[in-house]
């Protein structure tokens, strides 16, 4: 029976430091003096005067804790709010530069297109110009021109060389 009453001052004595280590220091000391569970209604007094009333303060502290909460509640809920509202207005910075890079997309691929058609027009112009100015010309056939050019340029260089040759021999050069 000895072993039951050291097991159950222990865990009492175990409570009784885990409410001092939490900072329930009245209730502490009122479960060390009375034995009670809770100190919500307890009081000390000597020949019936009251010395100590702990449930006022018990209800004091209470409330400056509930008071504290809430203020610490509504400080993390103002900087919530503050990042909330600074999130927003960086989606729609956000929100804002895609539209205007759409935009700019869209202008980009207009113009490009623009480009590419423009591009195309001269193309087709420029062929146009050189077959007319073949037909003009009299060029019915460029490869045989090009052959017509290469055996012209052989024989004229021929030509010069047997000249430069003669005026040579002849003393002139």
């Amino acid at each position: 029976m000895s072993a039951g009453r050291v097991r159950v001052s222990f865990v009492t004595a175990v409570r009784t430091a885990a409410d001092l280590l939490t900072g329930d220091l009245v209730t502490a000391i009122v479960k060390g003096i009375t034995g009670a569970s809770t100190a919500n209604r307890v009081s000390v007094s000597i020949m019936g005067i009251p010395l100590l009333d702990f449930s006022e303060l018990k209800a004091k502290r209470s409330f400056d804790e509930r008071v504290k909460r809430l203020d610490d509640a509504r400080e993390a809920l103002v900087e919530s709010i503050a990042a909330i509202d600074q999130l927003s207005s960086d989606a729609q910075a956000v929100k804002l530069d895609h539209a205007r890079m759409v935009g700019e997309l869209k202008t980009v691929t207009e113009s490009k297109a623009s480009a590419e058609k423009k591009l195309e027009e001269i193309t087709r112009i420029t062929n146009r110009d050189v077959s007319a100015f073949q037909t003009l010309a009299g060029v019915t056939n460029v490869r045989r021109e090009r052959w017509i050019g290469f055996g012209s340029g052989v024989l004229a260089s021929a030509f010069v060389t047997v000249g430069w040759y003669i005026l040579q021999r002849l003393g002139y050069v």
